[in-house]
């Protein structure tokens, strides 16, 4: 995986051949991002942890704060971020997926928030992924 190497951060070929037909979600969310929160930037970071927890990640921040972690794979990228209970909240108001805020709740609190994590591989996945954001937005 060209993602997992730490020489250099992935280039939009590599990214392409890696994210395959999730390209467009990719590139929607980030008009999105665009769109919603004028003041963000996207920035490659690299983790180096055990396993498969390191590698490159696209962080989104508003300047401030971390938005959005988005974790290349395969046919498809993870969004992952921290919300507090009050974007939890905000977040299930909006629609999203009874097992997901399920999931959420049911993992530790940090003092960032909860993990909430979201594979995106088709257009349901994004407007999940759409949610966490405009939760996150929400407080």
């Amino acid at each position: 995986k060209t993602t997992t190497k730490p020489a250099s951060q992935p280039r939009e070929a590599e990214l392409a051949a890696t994210l395959g037909a999730a390209q467009k979600h990719w590139d929607a969310l980030h008009a999105h991002i665009g769109a919603s929160t004028p003041k963000a930037r996207a920035e490659w970071k690299f983790y180096k942890s055990v396993g498969v927890g390191g590698g490159w990640r696209c962080v989104v921040s508003d300047g401030q704060r971390n938005l959005l972690y988005l974790r290349p794979d395969t046919g498809s990228f993870l969004v992952s971020c921290a919300l507090s209970d009050a974007q939890v909240n905000a977040a299930e108001r909006a629609g999203a997926q009874s097992g997901l805020i399920a999931e959420i709740r049911g993992g530790p609190k940090l003092p960032e928030g909860r993990a909430a994590r979201v594979q995106v591989r088709c257009p349901e996945s994004l407007q999940l992924a759409l949610k966490l954001l405009e939760a996150k937005l929400s407080h």
